[in-house]
């Protein structure tokens, strides 16, 4: 017989049927390396060169070192292949690829920009919801919600379990409105001839005492009405911003006019109101005069034309109410009450 072969190498060296990248058999330690984290029990096979050779393998979990011992044809000639199984390094990476409030996006988002502010309006109320997604999977976050006004956070921690980010969300409100005018003013239900929001002293003339009804241009503001009692006085309309700091004052001065032709009315027209319906007497024909009902917001709710000396309108709305009694020859105003 010829001397039996010293050769223990390996031809063939997998992992998971993988070739070993790099492989060659004069070369006994390799390392293949796995993501952070990652579980599991490669298997090695291998092929000597001397397929008289023998081996044994013994397989490892990651992290850990598998092994193929060759023993050569002469049966003491030993080499030992290892394969070592590594993690890499844990990722550093706590930043985020998504933050909502209210699951809309946050305007002008950066995962490497951790403050933000969203205004809302002043003196809104409400528990925002924020909502987040991590850059890297492996990241964990934790969410603290706040009130308006408040903050709140994101606590990123990355895949080491050591590096951290916060960011905040401030709820801010916007400054409160410092407008304090009016859009409307209304006497007795119809609007002030010639008004003007950026006006604010006015005359007027009317038959009987009116009741002033208003508007304001910013709903959030506040408006104040001190009537008057007897004709010459001043109506006065205080209005309060939001802000409760800035005022405006709106004057009406309210004369006494009686018409010719409403006095004639006067005299001979009779107005009231009798178990919850409207009645209209006339001394004269009403023929071609017109009757109108109009409530304190200004709204018409019922007209009609008028025939003969007397009118009867049943189911209004209880309130008060302006009555205009009108024909060619001039308009009778009163104001009635429906209990």
């Amino acid at each position: 017989w010829s001397a039996p072969s010293t050769d223990a190498s390996l031809s063939v060296l997998k992992v998971d049927d993988v070739a070993v990248e790099g492989f060659d058999g004069s070369t006994l330690d390799y390392t293949i390396t796995y993501a952070y984290g990652t579980e599991g029990s490669p298997k090695l096979s291998a092929e000597t060169t001397d397929a008289n050779a023998t081996f044994e393998i013994k397989d490892s979990d990651i992290e850990g070192a598998a092994t193929v011992v060759v023993t050569a044809q002469d049966g003491t000639t030993e080499l030992t292949y290892t394969v070592n199984y590594v993690w890499s390094a844990p990722s550093t990476d706590a930043s985020l690829s998504v933050l909502k409030v209210d699951d809309v996006a946050v305007e002008g988002f950066d995962g490497s920009t951790l403050d933000y502010t969203i205004t809302y309006a002043y003196g809104t109320e409400g528990s925002p919801k924020l909502s987040a997604e991590t850059a890297d999977a492996n990241a964990t976050f934790e969410i603290m919600d706040s009130d308006i006004e408040g903050a709140a956070t994101v606590v990123v921690t990355a895949q080491d379990g050591t590096t951290e980010l916060t960011y905040t969300v401030n709820y801010v409100w916007s400054a409160p409105s410092t407008d304090a005018t009016l859009s409307e003013i209304a006497l007795d239900g119809v609007l002030l001839d010639g008004f003007s929001s950026d006006q604010f002293s006015y005359t007027v003339a009317a038959a009987e005492l009116p009741t002033a009804t208003v508007i304001t241009t910013d709903e959030n503001a506040k408006a104040e009405i001190i009537p008057i009692d007897a004709f010459g006085g001043v109506i006065e309309i205080v209005v309060t911003a939001q802000d409760g700091i800035t005022k405006q004052t709106y004057t009406i001065t309210v004369t006494q006019s009686t018409p010719t032709s409403v006095e004639d009315f006067n005299a001979k027209v009779n107005i009231y109101t009798f178990n919850k319906s409207l009645i209209v007497n006339s001394e004269e024909m009403l023929d071609g005069s017109v009757l109108q009902v109009i409530n304190i917001h200004g709204q018409l709710i019922h007209k009609q034309s008028l025939n003969g000396f007397k009118a009867e309108v049943s189911n209004l709305p209880q309130g008060v109410l302006i009555i205009l009694v009108g024909n060619e020859d001039g308009i009778l105003r009163k104001k009635v009450v429906i209990e």
